[in-house]
């Protein structure tokens, strides 16, 4: 199924974040994930939802006549990122998905970045290997922008030698 991201900036007042979550809460979303960050006087709320059960221009309407809703914008997949801290049991195993913090006697911790696709394999792997003790994300970010502004994604980088 795919998935439907929105970033809203919401004004950082009483009351706004529930006055959002209240209309999420009211069309029942499948809300996939939620993650909050603050800054400048607003909240920036990035909504990962099932795109097939959420006709998108609509829900994108509706945010955005809320009062306290400054913007609300559809983002690509190939642009948000997420982080994953781990403990492992005994030592890091090689891989090129992860980059160990510290390895000891207790285990080791390694750090996963990438796209949600991109952590949820890592960490799959970590638990197929029989070693991933515990892990810890931190939700999906990205960076609101205009896509004629923006630079490719890595991969496209090295297409055209960037």
């Amino acid at each position: 199924m795919s998935h439907l991201l929105l970033l809203v900036r919401v004004a950082d007042r009483p009351g706004a974040l529930e006055r959002v979550l209240g209309l999420i809460r009211r069309r029942v979303l499948a809300v996939r994930r939620l993650s909050l960050s603050i800054g400048d006087g607003m909240l920036e709320l990035a909504l990962r939802v099932d795109e097939a059960k959420t006709p998108s221009d609509r829900l994108r309407a509706e945010l955005a006549s809320l009062t306290d809703v400054a913007d609300v914008t559809a983002e690509p997949a190939r642009r948000t990122r997420e982080l994953a801290i781990a403990r492992l049991r005994g030592g890091a195993p090689a891989g090129d998905a992860w980059r160990v913090l510290s390895n000891g006697a207790d285990g080791a911790v390694v750090e996963i970045t990438g796209t949600p696709d991109e952590v949820d394999a890592a960490l799959a792997q970590l638990r197929t290997d029989g070693v991933l003790s515990g892990a810890m994300r931190s939700g999906e970010v990205a960076l609101p922008g205009r896509p004629d502004t923006d630079p490719p994604p890595p991969d496209e980088q090295r297409r055209e030698g960037l």
